[in-house]
């Protein structure tokens, strides 16, 4: 989508339609503050919530794994960890990895195809179905102007579904993940790999 948004008509029309609407809702605080600062006169937040929840699945016994799921917006958060998480997977045999997203992301890691589960693109039934199989989420943010105005829905799936999540330690997940209780949070690619050691090791604590 890039070339789209390279459009300076897009871009000229985006602004405009901020300054002359009568309100404009957003996501996060940190996007509430990017349209002020454009020149949107009423701006209100809508926290993402969600509308269904299910009963929390006990804990499943199975090789331990752990999954990302992203749109190619994503891969270069994912890239940056890949070589980071392909050694820890490299040092824990019994461990695998679960993905879902485009098939071009299926490169970034070398595993057997025993211990690699890969996932196209699919609704929404298919994506909570994928969580169901993970024991622990990873949720990488580089830190970029774009992702600092990401939302926290991967915490509020993940929570939903049982997954135990490791964050970025990032505007996004700031405010709703209480660190060593609902989640974890990290600031380099290695403290991710130390909490994934944490909870690889700790059942009680996943």
């Amino acid at each position: 989508i890039a070339r789209f948004w390279q459009n300076r008509d897009i871009q000229e029309l985006y602004l405009q339609l901020l300054r002359l609407a009568d309100g404009v809702q957003t996501s996060t605080a940190y996007l509430a503050e990017q349209w002020r600062s454009m020149g949107a006169s009423t701006v209100q937040v809508f926290p993402n919530q969600l509308v269904h929840l299910q009963p929390l699945a006990e804990l499943a016994e199975r090789p331990f794994t752990v999954g990302w799921a992203g749109s190619p917006g994503h891969f270069a958060d994912l890239y940056h960890v890949a070589p980071h998480l392909q050694q820890w997977l490299d040092g824990h045999q019994d461990a695998h990895l679960a993905i879902m997203t485009n098939e071009l992301a299926q490169e970034f890691f070398q595993l057997d195809p025993s211990r690699f589960q890969f996932k196209p693109f699919g609704p929404i039934e298919s994506y909570l179905d994928f969580l169901g199989s993970i024991d622990v989420g990873i949720a990488p943010l580089l830190p970029t102007q774009y992702n600092k105005g990401r939302s926290d829905v991967k915490f509020l799936e993940y929570a939903s579904c049982g997954v135990a999540g490791i964050y970025q330690n990032l505007e996004p997940y700031r405010q709703s993940v209480k660190d060593c209780e609902t989640g974890l949070l990290f600031s380099t690619p290695e403290e991710l790999i130390e909490q994934l050691d944490q909870l690889y090791e700790d059942r009680e604590l996943r």
